[in-house]
């Protein structure tokens, strides 16, 4: 189960209605005419899947320190998707400071064939035309992408959707103009030289906002449904353009000696607090002065930008390296597609079509491994993880599911207590080494204090693996609710409750609030019941 999941609409230009100028017109009805072709063409492949033989796909991986990628095209765009990655990640850093932005590593899916990419994206969205989804998942970021979608809007598309993925944890309680306008305004950036330039116009929704005007505030600020969703065209370019238009002028336009109230009034809104209150209250601005403000600074052609220095690490990065595929591991990373859009039945066909391509092969091993304890058939899952350990000792991943399975099926089957405390001790040794093997990668830590704290009796080891978490990730809700339900369950309610209210300080948002009082609530009503395994179950939920 994912705890934020949104598959997110396709980047402005895309959708930008071609009622601009004749010469726009001209050019975007072209464009449109192209795009239009390369959809019917997916959905006519899409309906003869089962008919045509699966053509065979020229699979390719390549990697950068941060970023993993998966491609059936050619190398050149591959690497420059994931250099112009690496330097807006590092671009962002420098912007927030370091600041709430995930950790968690990323991969990549960029697909060249139209009917491979329908597959995917029917995984994910109904919206026919999305061009780009992500996946926050609880053990890393996932990233799809059009190729020929990356390419026509020279790279935006791809900005756009990992903005949404280094802001999962402050975003989930954004409105969704909020949500779109920040991941539009951060995604329309300058990468080229030893600076990146944020703050840039963009300039599509700038000609179209003129054309057309701006819809009333409160109609965008009550927009809440996902652009995977929302299928009127129009609608969505005015969402589009105009929430890149108001996070545009709330962060450029205002006087620098605003941002306090800026910050403010985000917070304010992650919170819970109508935008048209938090509006007035942090900024003293109504809608209808928010609306004649943004209109004066589209039409006015000034606008302010950003410059940050990227660090030498990206300037003199070395070019992404292309590593050899696995037989077998293409189709599993495509079946992890799947299992994290819960689409069991799906990824189960593309893991057996991993094992018919190479019988017995680590990715397909594993991937069977993770889909049998999704589906709770904790025994043959075991079975599936320990052969893909097994096969590759090194991996701190199989380590890593295997003893994330071992303490599901000792929380859903308990056995005789000596059973059990077998089951534990060899889900800690397991879990401790996949922390050993990936000693920066909060779940892992996160599993071992789960580990800890089911043995009842090793508080101290649970709350220091816990911890080490919340430092690689500072702003992940799950931690925090961890730390309280190990604290809770060992008797020290004072101690759980106390971490409860820091997560409400440190993380503002609506979602960390009201988990930590309905937790909170529990702990004082029940004394110290059962909470981990039943807080784990519930994490999706919060």
């Amino acid at each position: 189960m994912t705890p934020t999941v949104e598959s997110m609409g396709r980047g402005f230009a895309d959708l930008l209605c071609a009622r601009l100028s004749s010469v726009v017109w001209a050019s975007w009805r072209a464009y449109s005419a192209i795009l239009l072709g390369f959809r019917i063409g997916a959905f006519l492949v899409s309906i003869s899947v089962g008919i045509a033989a699966e053509p065979k796909r020229d699979w390719r991986i390549f990697s950068t320190p941060n970023f993993e990628l998966l491609t059936d095209g050619g190398d050149r765009e591959a690497k420059a998707v994931l250099t112009r990655l690496e330097r807006y990640r590092a671009a962002i850093l420098e912007v927030q400071s370091g600041r709430l932005i995930s950790s968690l590593p990323t991969r990549v899916y960029l697909i060249l064939a139209e009917d491979e990419w329908s597959r995917l994206r029917k995984l994910s969205a109904s919206n026919p035309s999305i061009a780009g989804i992500y996946r926050a998942t609880p053990w890393q970021n996932l990233l799809a992408i059009s190729s020929a979608d990356d390419k026509r809007t020279e790279g935006r598309v791809t900005l756009h959707e990992y903005t949404h993925l280094l802001l999962r944890h402050r975003q989930q309680d954004w409105p969704l103009w909020m949500r779109e306008g920040l991941a539009e305004l951060l995604g329309t950036v300058d990468l080229n030289g030893e600076r990146a330039v944020f703050g840039e116009p963009n300039r599509l929704a700038v000609l179209y906002l003129r054309r057309r005007g701006l819809m009333p505030m409160e109609t965008l600020f009550s927009l809440e449904q996902t652009t995977n969703t929302i299928r009127d065209t129009e609608l969505m370019t005015r969402l589009y353009a105009q929430s890149w238009a108001v996070a545009h002028y709330l962060k450029f336009a205002l006087p620098p000696e605003t941002a306090p109230q800026f910050e403010q009034f985000r917070t304010a809104i992650a919170q819970g607090v109508p935008t048209t209150e938090a509006l007035k209250k942090q900024l003293n601005l109504t809608s209808e002065q928010l609306k004649k403000a943004i209109s004066s600074h589209i039409n006015s052609g000034n606008y302010r930008t950003q410059r940050v220095a990227l660090p030498p690490s990206v300037r003199n990065m070395s070019p992404p390296r292309e590593r050899p595929v696995a037989p077998g591991e293409a189709e599993a990373w495509l079946g992890d597609w799947a299992l994290e859009s819960e689409e069991l039945e799906a990824a189960t066909r593309r893991y057996e079509a991993s094992l018919r391509e190479a019988p017995d092969n680590f990715f397909g091993l594993l991937g069977e491994g993770r889909v049998l304890t999704a589906q709770k058939q904790y025994a043959a899952a075991l079975v599936r993880l320990r052969q893909a350990a097994q096969q590759n000792p090194q991996s701190g991943w199989a380590q890593l599911f295997l003893g994330s399975c071992l303490l599901d099926a000792t929380a859903s089957e308990p056995r005789s207590v000596s059973e059990n405390v077998m089951r534990l001790d060899e889900a800690i040794q397991t879990l401790k080494r996949a922390t050993e093997l990936m000693p920066e990668y909060p779940p892992a830590y996160v599993q071992l204090a789960r580990a800890y704290g089911a043995t009842r009796s090793r508080l101290r080891e649970a709350i220091e693996a816990v911890t080490k978490a919340r430092d690689l990730e500072p702003a992940a809700l799950n931690t925090y609710l961890m730390s309280a339900a190990i604290l809770a369950e060992n008797g020290q309610a004072q101690r759980a409750l106390e971490t409860l209210d820091t997560l409400a300080r440190t993380v503002p948002s609506q979602s960390a609030v009201k988990a930590a009082r309905a937790l909170a609530e529990v702990i004082r009503s029940r004394g110290s019941p059962k909470l981990l395994d039943a807080l784990y179950n519930l994490q999706p939920k919060l």
